[in-house]
């Protein structure tokens, strides 16, 4: 004969198991993406649609990112990273925002993100991806002033950066690190959201 006492312990278990599995978000539930989703999220889909003046505009932003792999995080201008900003938006260039996880204040990688990292570098040192130059944005939530937000984001970017350069062996010129700061709120009516502290990784092109 069952226990009632025990019975109706074991129910309000599982209720709240339950409870806690749906108040769970979905990036946790996912999972985070694999190395040859990330492959497929950053690789460029060509198009056919006829636009005379696409191979003019991608032939002066391909001269305008060489000169950019050339600079330091910290020397790129407002109008470079604007510039960028508006070229990848208005071209729709693949790209994917990752979760990477730093200490408090920092710039500094967490162990946590090691992993998720290790798999975005096994992914950009693949030959589907080899040649191509990437960008490497760091952004943060609206806490904060604009100065150290921007100033946090660009260390972040290059720390990213280096890691990966180091890491995987990948050449750090083909690796373009940008800071954006506050400017690109991914959730603008929740500025202080978790999902706003990411960092983007964009196929820039060849």
């Amino acid at each position: 004969m069952k226990n009632p006492i025990i019975s109706r312990t074991l129910a309000t278990l599982f209720t709240a198991a339950a409870v806690s599995m749906s108040c769970l978000s979905p990036t946790a539930i996912a999972g985070d993406l694999s190395q040859q989703e990330l492959i497929d999220s950053l690789t460029v889909v060509k198009t056919r649609a006829f636009d005379p003046g696409r191979k003019a505009r991608e032939a002066k932003f391909r001269s305008f990112v060489k000169r950019l792999r050339t600079k330091k995080t910290r020397q790129i201008t407002v109008s470079e990273r604007s510039e960028v900003a508006k070229f990848v938006k208005d071209n729709d260039l693949p790209g994917v925002d990752l979760e990477v996880y730093f200490d408090y204040n920092s710039s500094t990688i967490t162990s946590a993100a090691i992993p998720k990292l290790a798999t975005l570098g096994k992914a950009l040192s693949d030959a589907k991806l080899k040649g191509k130059t990437f960008m490497i944005a760091g952004h943060t939530d609206g806490r904060g002033s604009d100065d150290y937000n921007q100033t946090l984001s660009e260390k972040r970017a290059e720390a990213v950066k280096q890691h990966l350069a180091r890491t995987f062996g990948l050449d750090v010129t083909t690796l373009v690190a940008i800071g954006y700061g506050e400017e690109q709120l991914k959730t603008p009516g929740t500025p202080e959201a978790d999902e706003n502290r990411r960092v983007q990784v964009v196929t820039l092109g060849e």
